[in-house]
């Protein structure tokens, strides 16, 4: 039996498919030119089937449905499970008392907060700004700041991601041989705003850097899709940190990262006291 002849009997053993390709009188040519709809579509049926309220295909929890016209299959997303919370915290806490505590107004931190507000201030929906790449010391209130700004962009209706960068290369490395690192990857690619904390803490490797951070960065820099972050390291450190080997193979990769990084943000000197040690 032929490749095409397996895929298309593997597709007629979803009923819906089946129905649908005899609804629409589908030759095996026109299954076989729409063959990445149909399968896609199938695959959506067996998650959404199984869990109506997660569709893993989809960032946003989202199922579809197929068309045809004109030849072709068409897939139609639509959302299968709603949230009044815009902002989704991978591996932070949901502490409710960062809203009520000041950012330290000191003339040491007029920067960052200037660039804060920078983007408060002009923060449209589905329009592009330069986010933030804030770095400096331990324990200087990057990643509170962080957190503060990523409440207030939910609040304008924004969907943020905000993740530690460490447990979320530590979840993609544990879940490499399942789905689940495409569906992560996925969800932080289409985020309306995307802000890593604590990047260049991680345990560097070549595949989190060119398979997972830099698709990451491309994908939202094409689409012109904001994002943030926040490293004790600077920019020329953290190019020294992605390397990882002298080869020169890793250093154009490790140019590609801050390259992207520096067209996607505004770097920013955090210099301030420990504030955790207070």
């Amino acid at each position: 039996m032929s490749y095409y002849k397996q895929v298309i009997n593997s597709l007629y053993q979803d009923s819906t498919i089946k129905k649908f390709i005899l609804e629409n009188k589908l030759s095996e040519e026109e299954i076989i030119n729409n063959l990445s709809a149909l399968t896609t579509q199938k695959e959506n049926n067996k998650i959404i089937n199984s869990n109506p309220e997660r569709c893993l295909l989809d960032p946003y929890g989202m199922a579809s449905y197929i068309s045809f016209e004109n030849g072709k299959v068409e897939l139609t997303y639509y959302q299968v499970k709603t949230t009044d919370d815009k902002l989704e915290r991978l591996f932070f806490p949901n502490k409710e008392e960062v809203l009520n505590q000041e950012l330290y107004k000191d003339a040491k931190r007029v920067m960052v907060l200037k660039e804060v507000l920078r983007i408060e201030n002009n923060y449209k929906p589905r329009q592009f700004f330069k986010g933030i790449f804030i770095h400096g010391n331990f324990g200087t209130g990057k990643s509170f700041i962080m957190q503060k700004l990523a409440i207030s962009l939910s609040n304008k209706g924004a969907n943020v991601i905000i993740a530690y960068y460490p447990d979320l290369v530590r979840t993609i490395k544990s879940s490499i041989t399942s789905r689940d690192t495409e569906v992560i990857i996925n969800k932080l690619k289409h985020a309306d705003v995307l802000m890593l904390d604590d990047i260049g803490a991680e345990t560097n490797t070549n595949f989190i850097r060119d398979e997972v951070l830099g698709p990451i960065l491309q994908y939202r820099m094409e689409s012109k899709l904001p994002m943030c972050m926040t490293s004790n390291l600077d920019l020329k450190d953290l190019r020294s940190h992605f390397e990882d080997t002298y080869s020169g193979a890793n250093k154009i990769n490790s140019d590609r990262i801050i390259s992207r990084i520096r067209s996607l943000m505004v770097e920013v000197n955090l210099i301030d006291k420990n504030y955790r040690d207070l």
